[in-house]
């Protein structure tokens, strides 16, 4: 726990930051949850298996400065809705990178501990 909050600092999380945490309940789950609330951050928690555009509408309006998701499934079920999204809005794509309007730091709870920074990745360490 220790280390991931120390991963979530890294980051840029701060104290009175939101942090996004979608994730169905397991031992990771404890992990991250007591990891954000290490950093003096509050958790704006949903289980993964909640529908996407749900998820993307918490990850949009709850001012959440990182994001994190129990597996590359749960972000990547979130990038599709959000690239879904920004279409409709514009009738067809208009450039913007995908996932723009959700945080741009995303940390994986699950196994290494990937993090996904638009077009980047590195690790959490934990």
């Amino acid at each position: 726990m220790q280390n991931f909050a120390a991963g979530l600092q890294e980051l840029g999380v701060t104290k009175h930051d939101k942090v996004a945490l979608f994730s169905e309940n397991s031992s990771r789950w404890l992990v991250a949850d007591s990891a954000i609330m290490a950093c003096g951050a509050a958790g704006v928690v949903r289980g993964a298996s909640a529908p996407p555009e749900e998820l993307l509408y918490i990850a949009q309006h709850s001012s959440a400065t990182v994001l994190v998701v129990q597996d590359g499934a749960a972000l990547s079920k979130l990038l599709a809705a959000s690239l879904a999204h920004e279409q409709a809005q514009v009738g067809d794509d208009n450039g913007r990178s995908e996932g723009e309007h959700i945080p741009s730091r995303v940390a994986m709870s699950g196994g290494a501990g990937q993090i996904w920074e638009r077009k980047k990745c590195g690790l959490l360490p934990w």
